[in-house]
């Protein structure tokens, strides 16, 4: 994948947090910001993905493990008299 140079303003404070932050990984700043946007990214898709899964288990009435349970055996069920 082909790197664009982008420029960004963040406060001193944050930029020397960064900066010690990425030493301590002993990275540079570069790839430590880029990986902290990938894992920002990442959480972001993840969130969604349980909204979503929340939703659909509101939906269905699951709220326990059990109602999960019940709902697998239910399937299992109808599929065996297939």
């Amino acid at each position: 994948m082909a790197s664009v140079r982008v420029n960004i303003t963040v406060p001193r404070e944050l930029l020397g947090k960064i900066d010690e932050a990425a030493k301590a990984e002993h990275r540079s700043r570069s790839e430590y910001l880029r990986e902290l946007a990938r894992r920002h990214l990442a959480r972001d898709t993840w969130e969604h993905l349980q909204a979503i899964g929340a939703e659909r288990a509101r939906q269905l009435g699951i709220n326990s493990e059990a109602d999960v349970e019940r709902l697998v055996d239910e399937f299992r069920a109808e599929q065996s008299e297939e």
